[in-house]
């Protein structure tokens, strides 16, 4: 019989996630102590016991939304696409039974998983489901493997953005952060909308794991000014995109192509297997990451309302964030 119990040695907390394929960096101790700090919500690190046997672990928020109570994993509004259990395929679907009956403490409850997960269909009886995607490179390959299965546009992008010389560096410092968030802020302007996250969060997320060389930093060079930046997270075999900004005046040398080449031979030449590009869900932006190679891969998205009333409220807060806020990480 699957239990869920409070879960607060970090240590064993992140053994279970990197022992796990389906562990991601968001499902670290270190992500959920961020979470909790930068957006005032109640970290609730469970573990899933079978037996009296740790068997894996389940990051979840609670927090308030107007008049509901919501249980949630991921925090959304964080930038942060996966959580989740972590626990092996042939346990999920108990997990979700059980979980399904620990959360009407809450009015509402949603779980984003990370990829690879198969389940009973019979779960899903009771609850709304969404497939949505993300294209992930498999690093396990030559070099020149991958850069033949670039798309020829991109190949040539990056060959441009060379023989502009546009020359990558690496950012390792709070001055650095800064100037990547000035490419942020501009980047959005573009959008016509808000970043959805802070300059204080990012800057929090780079002191929880700049130490463990788990959070990178690229910028792209033209003479002498930076023109293009990115932020990678490392963890265990796997390196994900999370932020990317550029100034709209230097598109055209193809910075943004140039970075990922350099993360992707990087990523290589240091043993990393698999890498997330975080997304395909908007189209623009799908359009570029899928130039790169990789595969097109669906991961879960599962939602309930405890009532009718938590029902309306999460339409009525998914309209205002597509229409309103216009989320770019939705």
């Amino acid at each position: 019989m699957i239990k869920f119990e409070m879960l607060d040695d970090g240590d064993e907390w992140n053994r279970v996630v990197r022992a796990s394929p389906y562990g991601t960096v968001f499902h670290t101790f270190e992500w959920m102590d961020v979470l909790e700090q930068q957006y005032k919500v109640q970290k609730i690190p469970l573990g899933i016991f079978e037996n009296g046997d740790l068997i894996g672990v389940f990051p979840a928020f609670l927090q308030r939304k107007g008049i509901f109570n919501i249980l949630v994993s991921p925090l959304h509004e964080a930038a942060t696409p996966y959580a989740g259990p972590v626990v092996g395929n042939n346990k999920l679907s108990d997990v979700i039974r059980a979980f399904d009956i620990y959360s009407e403490c809450a009015d509402y409850y949603d779980i984003t998983f990370s990829p690879g997960y198969v389940y009973d269909d019979n779960v899903l009886e009771n609850l709304d489901f969404q497939e949505r995607y993300t294209y992930i490179l498999n690093l396990d390959q030559s070099i020149d493997i991958i850069w033949k299965n670039l798309n020829k546009k991109c190949r040539n992008a990056i060959r441009k953005a060379k023989k502009s010389d546009v020359t990558i560096v690496e950012g390792n410092s709070q001055r650095d952060l800064e100037d990547f968030w000035e490419m942020i802020e501009v980047t959005f302007q573009k959008w016509d909308t808000e970043s959805p996250i802070s300059v204080d969060y990012t800057r929090a997320v780079y002191d929880a794991f700049s130490q463990n060389e788990q959070f990178k930093m690229i910028f792209a060079e033209r003479d002498g000014e930076r023109i293009g930046g990115a932020i990678f997270l490392c963890f265990a075999d796997k390196i994900y995109y999370w932020q990317g900004a550029s100034y709209p005046d230097y598109y055209r040398y193809a910075p943004n192509n140039l970075i990922q080449w350099h993360i992707i031979q990087w990523a290589v030449q240091n043993g990393f297997r698999i890498y997330d590009m975080l997304g395909a869900n908007i189209p623009s932006i799908a359009k570029f990451k899928s130039s790169f190679g990789g595969d097109l891969v669906s991961y879960s998205y599962l939602y309930k309302s405890h009532s009718s009333l938590a029902d309306a409220g999460r339409g009525a807060y998914v309209w205002w964030r597509k229409n309103v806020k216009r989320d770019l990480y939705r």
